[in-house]
């Protein structure tokens, strides 16, 4: 992995996606940690960027309505008898 000097370069973007996204392979991961401990204002940009997401994980839920297991296995049980109709 080639990591350019420039926040613009695309494939640093791509490249600081993947690690906040943990998707780097150790290797990867390694070379670029070592990267950001001599580029200080993008290590602080990674590390926001981490916070940012970890903070939209933990904070959005999403509960599904009491009766839904039950509307969906209806209109499953609907399209079922549709598609044996035809």
């Amino acid at each position: 992995m080639k990591v350019q000097n420039s926040i613009l370069d695309p494939s640093l973007n791509d490249v600081i996606n993947d690690y906040v996204e943990e998707t780097l392979d150790i290797n990867e991961r390694f070379e670029f940690e070592n990267f950001l401990s001599s580029h200080k204002k993008l290590r602080a940009f990674v590390h926001k960027s981490k916070m940012g997401k970890k903070i939209a994980r933990n904070s959005y839920s999403v509960r599904a309505a009491n009766d839904f297991e039950e509307k969906l296995a209806r209109r499953i049980a609907r399209e079922r008898e549709s598609k044996e109709l035809k």
